[in-house]
């Protein structure tokens, strides 16, 4: 790269800045007053500069979804025209989970296919999480059922519960843990 060339895509990327910053708290106010967002439990943190980060609500796969009006992809346009999404795990750092289509960073165009990517996120995680309850409940009904068989002609034998504290009555607080998931599945 020449000296004139690093020049100019100095300057377009300087000029790019002020438009994605705007872009961007312009994609913030539209997801901070989501009433779809706000009914599920979405927090959006605040915007700085370009870029910001959205909570998903409890009980979802993905902890955050960072959102951003990235420099580089809109420098070359005269309105920023690319939005991105990236996974970020608990403590803090990118993640990439191919099942749900983020082998890498993706890619929108508005404001309303963010919104559906987030919900789409949070639904697709909280649909997982509820399956694997669901195998669970079943393990420990059919696990119960088969101790319960098993047990029958032990005669002075001692209630189930003091002898599987751990197996069975955890796997039955499960059914607690699973009312506190706060998304709703459609």
């Amino acid at each position: 790269m020449s000296d004139t060339d690093f020049e100019e895509y100095m300057m377009r990327y300087s000029m790019a800045h002020q438009p994605c910053a705007e872009c961007a708290r312009r994609l913030w106010n539209s997801l901070k007053m989501s009433k779809t967002l706000s009914e599920r439990g979405f927090k959006i943190s605040p915007c700085m500069s370009y870029c910001f980060r959205v909570i998903l609500p409890p009980g979802t796969e993905v902890h955050t979804v960072s959102c951003s009006v990235p420099l580089d992809a809109n420098m070359y346009s005269v309105e920023p025209i690319i939005l991105e999404t990236a996974l970020i795990s608990a403590e803090g750092d990118i993640i990439y989970k191919p099942e749900l289509g983020y082998d890498n960073i993706c890619y929108f165009s508005n404001d309303e296919e963010i919104i559906a990517e987030l919900i789409r996120l949070a639904t697709f995680t909280a649909r997982a999480t509820h399956r694997v309850i669901a195998q669970l409940r079943k393990r420990n009904t059919i696990r119960r059922a088969h101790l319960s068989g098993l047990l029958s002609d032990i005669k002075g034998r001692p209630p189930m519960g003091q002898w599987d504290l751990g197996g069975i009555e955890y796997q039955e607080g499960i059914a607690d843990w699973t009312r506190r998931l706060e998304i709703p599945i459609n």
